[in-house]
């Protein structure tokens, strides 16, 4: 049995501790932070709740295994509910495109609808490129240490980017909008995002999008209680304390995942119900409302919106709703503008120690929770069994 440290309250950080809590070592997780598992967060008023982070999950086989390896199933705990469409794009030239979830035949007939056969076939090739992108990534994540070879190399070809990608791979503007919006849902933008972002479009389309019933937050709370019985928990922790943790340990494993929040998240909530089945519209790449219909997290005569935004400032959100076709400003009860929180930053402290290994964001990915949870096993298994 080892002594680690797990330096971090991000979700990779309780992800690592899961697990080796599992391996048989004695875990201690310590953060500045008063909690774990930022930036999944809610908030609750007038019968009103809503995700404040992340939203939504892909990769819903990561958290099963969290779930298995802490205590009882997730499906014992959590009703998982898949989101369907996955997703409706407000498209530039004013047609509406639901792609349906999890399911890769079922958006080459939506697209062959929207812009015909050959549209379609163009975005089937560039999925299948996201497939040997994500082979890439998946084994790179599972064996930290593995070098890439000269094909890995050439298949994430870095030094491309998404927007000339999509510019030489789709004819059709207007169906580059969905591939656009996942690099803004990854922190970036097309023009800075790598080619390989098309791993994310794969992973969405074959394993599909997914919302936790009354909201996501409850993946965080739950494990938060398992890892408390079974190992360490210092929050709030100064850097002297994160010292003497350290000190005392054998391994130190840092959190340096970001899992995402966009800049500017708003939430509305509204009086009536207008989206219809719809819970995740893109609105443009970047602009996008989470409203979920789930009664756990709204009243029976109202919608609870939480809209997040790509880029902080300009325009009021309630203008750029309503330039886009979704005027909500009479159904108005009351607005909360959230500041992005914080991540946990792993202490300085520990950055020089020789001891540590780093829960790293998978390349090209960006944070989600799945892919912090992948980073995390991966730095386990470099860890082992005790």
């Amino acid at each position: 049995m080892a002594k680690v440290a797990v330096c971090g309250g991000g979700f990779a950080a309780m992800a690592a501790a899961v697990r080796l809590v599992s391996l048989g070592h004695d875990v201690t997780v310590v953060t500045h932070e008063t909690t774990l598992g930022a930036p999944v967060g809610s908030y609750a008023r007038d019968r009103f709740r809503f995700d404040t982070g992340p939203t939504h999950v892909t990769l819903p086989a990561v958290l099963r295994d969290l779930f298995r390896k802490s205590g009882p199933p997730l499906e014992k705990e959590l009703d998982l509910v898949p989101v369907e469409p996955a997703a409706r794009y407000l498209l530039a030239d004013g047609r509406t495109l639901d792609l349906p979830n999890a399911s890769r035949a079922g958006a080459l007939r939506a697209l062959t609808e929207a812009f015909g056969p050959g549209t379609a076939g163009q975005w089937d090739a560039l999925i299948r490129h996201g497939e040997a992108v994500w082979e890439v990534l998946r084994r790179s994540a599972q064996d930290p240490g593995r070098r890439l070879s000269r094909r890995d190399r050439r298949t994430l070809a870095p030094r491309t980017s998404l927007q000339a990608v999509l510019g030489r791979g789709l004819t059709q503007p207007a169906a580059r909008t969905p591939l656009e919006h996942l690099a803004h849902e990854a922190g970036s933008a097309p023009h800075a995002a790598p080619a390989a972002m098309l791993a994310r479009a794969y992973v969405e389309q074959t394993f599909g999008v997914w919302r936790v019933a009354g909201g996501l937050h409850q993946v965080v709370d739950l494990l938060g209680e398992r890892i408390s019985a079974k190992a360490s928990i210092r929050t709030q922790a100064a850097p002297d304390e994160v010292r003497h943790v350290v000190d005392r340990a054998d391994v130190v494993v840092i959190d340096r995942t970001r899992p995402t929040a966009l800049p500017s998240t708003t939430l509305l909530a509204l009086e009536g119900r207008t989206t219809g089945p719809a819970e995740r519209i893109v609105v443009f790449p970047g602009v996008s409302i989470w409203s979920p219909q789930d009664p756990a997290m709204r009243p029976p005569d109202g919608e609870a919106w939480t809209v997040q935004r790509a880029v902080a400032g300009g325009e009021d959100v309630l203008a750029v709703l309503s330039s886009h076709g979704y005027d909500v400003r009479d159904r108005l009860r009351w607005r909360l503008d959230v500041p992005t929180p914080p991540h946990p930053e792993p202490a300085s402290v520990v950055d020089d120690d020789p001891r540590r290994l780093t829960i790293e964001p998978v390349p090209c990915l960006g944070d989600g929770l799945a892919y912090a949870g992948m980073s995390a096993a991966g730095v386990a298994a470099l860890i082992g069994r005790a």
